[in-house]
């Protein structure tokens, strides 16, 4: 058990899951909480949590009629990890999160997610835009090989943006967890950085 006390926000639909998920966080050491509402994007944002994680569903019903979580808040918004299906479609890339699970989620794999997250507390913000675009890039390529008739446009707007982005992370690159690391030098990641999108969707 780590000696934490990061809040950690649980919206979650299914009671069951919930509190599967409670138990595996506040196991690890996190003090867990749950929304009263998911109505409005200021129930995720606006809690003082550190991180939250939230089922994709939620996180665009309250963002389809709200600004995104980046740029509307009273506090500090928490780090976002978005809860999807193995197979979901590109257009996930458009929700503001920082990191990614996959459903059914496995205890090992949450809590390393949380951990890496609250570990980009210590990132400067350009180093955590950067790892935050490296894991929605990996997510793009990762459905694009699973459907191979997927569009990479997505992954090559998210390949500019790392381009961009790169010159400004030298100094601060150590910081980069092991598994953003992994995501960034990952065979299709690599090659849809390079300017080669058709590499990274060869099955």
């Amino acid at each position: 058990m780590t000696d934490t006390t990061d809040e950690v926000l649980l919206v979650e639909t299914v009671a069951a899951l919930a509190t599967l998920h409670e138990h595996w966080l506040e196991d690890a050491g996190h003090a867990v909480t749950r929304p009263a509402s998911t109505s409005h994007i200021a129930d995720i944002t606006d809690t003082g949590a550190a991180v939250a994680i939230c089922d994709r569903s939620i996180l665009e019903a309250v963002t389809d009629t709200a600004t995104a979580p980046t740029t509307r808040h009273t506090q500090s918004p928490p780090r976002l990890i978005l809860c999807i299906n193995r197979l979901c479609d590109p257009d996930v890339v458009d929700l503001p999160f920082d990191d990614y699970v996959e459903k059914p989620v496995r205890r090992p794999v949450l809590l390393d997610t949380v951990d890496r997250v609250l570990a980009r507390d210590t990132y400067a913000d350009v180093v955590h835009r950067f790892a935050s675009t490296v894991n929605r890039l990996a997510l793009v390529i990762d459905h694009e090989h699973s459907t191979p008739t997927g569009s990479s446009e997505p992954a090559a707007a998210l390949a500019a943006d790392l381009r961009e982005l790169a010159p400004a992370v030298t100094d601060g690159a150590h910081a980069l967890t092991a598994t953003d690391i992994d995501r960034l030098f990952a065979p299709g990641t690599a090659a849809t950085i390079a300017h080669n999108p058709a590499d990274a969707v060869d099955p």
